[in-house]
């Protein structure tokens, strides 16, 4: 189950479709404890605890920021352009 923190349900909703789409399902592979292949640890992190998911679309990129430190729940706690 995914919790959201401050904006970032908002922060995703806005997000061009194809890649919001992209970024739902690699938070659903979070959710059942796999990892998506464009999310990875953001630089400066030294561990998976912080994940980011990184979409490319139309030459831009798109990032979701999410934490699966807690069994059986993500928080998703920002999302950007």
């Amino acid at each position: 189950m995914p919790i959201w923190f401050i904006r970032s349900l908002d922060e995703v909703k806005a997000l061009l479709d194809p890649v919001r789409r992209e970024v739902g399902f690699a938070l659903r592979e979070a959710q059942k404890g796999a990892m998506h292949p464009n999310a990875k640890p953001p630089k400066g992190y030294n561990g998976a605890s912080v994940l980011e998911i990184v979409e490319d679309h139309d030459k831009e990129a798109y990032r979701a920021v999410y934490t699966v430190q807690f069994e059986d729940v993500i928080y998703v706690l920002h999302a950007y352009h």
